[in-house]
């Protein structure tokens, strides 16, 4: 009988391929969409209370004046190394590898992020506003978003939500 093969699970709120993101849903981002998700996902364990409290509390900080300010200020132009006003691939794969390989450790996985997921989170987000291969400000801000939206999932157990009563 032949040994039947363990499935290999996919990243949960990986991005899209390319061609099945629109232009428009690129504009947008896709972090409220990873949100919602992510909250679905959380329902079916935690009480709904709590899960309710901590993606409110999530969208409210990635929708903040604060966070947008930071977000299109000093962490955009510390990203911008030639300070072209554009963010190339080269110039924030990193961010998206190191935010990518913290979900895998809060996970307990600790993968590394494949070359593969470090370009569909960037190229996802990647509008012609500026062009394809470069983004802008709000391109940017949407990736970050996206990105922190991973992570808080992954850290949503460990949250104090869940632990003050």
């Amino acid at each position: 009988q032949p040994k039947a093969e363990a499935a290999v699970p996919k990243a949960e709120a990986a991005p899209p391929e390319e061609e099945e993101i629109d232009e428009e849903a690129r504009r947008r981002g896709l972090w409220q969409a990873a949100l919602e998700s992510a909250a679905s996902k959380a329902l079916k364990k935690y009480p709904e209370e709590k899960v309710r409290q901590y993606y409110s509390e999530v969208r409210a900080r990635l929708e903040g004046q604060e966070y947008i300010d930071h977000a299109k200020g000093a962490f955009f132009d510390g990203v911008d190394s030639d300070h072209d006003g554009k963010i190339s691939f080269k110039e924030v794969a990193e961010v998206i590898a190191k935010s990518l390989k913290c979900v895998s450790d809060i996970m307990g996985t600790h993968a590394q992020p494949t070359m593969q997921e470090i370009h569909a989170a960037f190229d996802a987000h990647d509008t012609l506003a500026v062009g394809r291969g470069v983004m802008g400000v709000d391109e940017f801000l949407n990736l970050l978003r996206y990105l922190q939206v991973r992570v808080a999932e992954a850290a949503m157990p460990m949250s104090r939500v869940f632990w003050q009563d």
